[in-house]
């Protein structure tokens, strides 16, 4: 069964993009933007903007590889002092925004959206 590996082959050309692009969140020097698993993605940024930038990079990405976002399956959230604050919407390069949500699953782990980053492993 080779169409594990030629999967993963495909899908770090997308990670390596996500990260040559410079953009998100560095830790000690090292970009912490993108944790992909299979098909599932998550990306960080500071910034609303710099957030819709490396949404951008993404789905050029992965649309290189006959691939595209699914819209309703994607979903952001706010975390930090300024979780709760008004900012522009998210949107696709189809024009379809991306919900706002309060929780979300990743992995069976489930983000909390907050002033500071909190993780369950209990349903909400």
């Amino acid at each position: 069964m080779l169409s594990p590996y030629f999967f993963a082959i495909f899908v770090d050309d997308v990670v390596n993009k996500i990260l040559d692009c410079n953009i998100g969140c560095y830790v000690r020097h090292m970009c912490v933007s993108v944790f992909m698993y299979a098909n599932d993605i998550i990306l960080l940024c500071p910034s609303v903007d710099g957030l819709q930038r490396l949404l951008r990079v993404c789905e050029r990405a992965i649309e290189e590889i006959d691939m595209e976002i699914n819209a309703s399956k994607t979903v952001c959230m706010r975390i930090g002092p300024r979780s709760d604050a008004k900012c522009t919407s998210l949107t696709l390069s189809n024009g379809a925004q991306l919900v706002r949500v309060d929780t979300c699953k990743y992995l069976g782990v489930y983000f909390v959206k907050g002033r500071y980053c909190r993780c369950t492993f209990d349903d909400l």
